[in-house]
C-alpha cells in the first residue's frame, strides 16, 4: 500500500455479499492504513479474517480502497488472498 500521509482517512475493506444483494454485505473489516508508517513510501499491510460459516457459494467478495475525504491519492498493488484451515 501507498499512503500519502497520516491526515489521509485510506483504510483497505473487505466485504462478502450475497450475490442478488451486493449493496448490503452481512460481513465487512476494515484495515486502516494510516495507524503508521512509512508514509508517501510503500508499505506491506497484512490481514487475518474469521470468516462466518454462513457463507454461501454464490456470496461475493469485494476488497477496495476507502480514502474517506481525502482528496490525496492511496494505491494498492500486488494483493495476495491466501486460504488458510
Amino acid at each position: 500500500m501507498w499512503v500519502p500521509g497520516p491526515e489521509s482517512d485510506a483504510r483497505l475493506v473487505a466485504t462478502i455479499a450475497t450475490a442478488n444483494d451486493p449493496d448490503h454485505p452481512f460481513f465487512s473489516k476494515s484495515i486502516f492504513l494510516v495507524d503508521s508508517g512509512p508514509f508517501e513510501s510503500w508499505k506491506q499491510v497484512s490481514r487475518s479474517l474469521d470468516l462466518p460459516k454462513n457463507i454461501d457459494s454464490n456470496s461475493q467478495l469485494v476488497i477496495y480502497l476507502l480514502n474517506g475525504d481525502s482528496s490525496a491519492p492511496t494505491y494498492a498493488d500486488d494483493l495476495l488472498l491466501t486460504e488458510l484451515w
